[in-house]
């Protein structure tokens, strides 16, 4: 399962090159579960070791306007997803929001006495 949080950078982690298949440039197609809207992610060939082939993804570029939930994705050869020979690998990624940061406030320690 891949996430991508937005506002970061994110590292994704995939078997691409198992099939034999290589090539400079990959797509990850991503459809949503619900609202079945399609986001294409082009990318050329970031790094590989050993099994795995690695890139990173620019959430914020790629899906600033889209429902955080439950993709499916599917990743092709060659910018080619109509062809299903193409086809590299296939799975789940989930959009999740960006990270909450808490402020904790000191608390005003401030005692008013009233005379009596």
């Amino acid at each position: 399962m891949i996430i991508l949080r937005r506002g970061e950078i994110s590292t994704v982690a995939v078997t691409a090159s198992e099939t034999g298949h290589t090539s400079n440039n990959y797509t990850f197609k991503f459809i949503h579960s619900l609202t079945k809207r399609v986001v294409n992610v082009e990318l050329p060939y970031q790094a590989h070791t050993k099994r795995v082939d690695y890139f990173q993804i620019d959430v914020d570029q790629f899906f600033s306007n889209e429902d955080e939930g439950e993709y499916t994705y599917e990743l092709y050869a060659n910018y080619d997803y109509d062809q299903p020979d193409y086809k590299l690998e296939e799975g789940i990624m989930r959009l999740i929001g960006e990270r909450t940061v808490y402020i904790q406030y000191e608390p005003s320690i401030e005692y008013v006495t009233y005379g009596g």
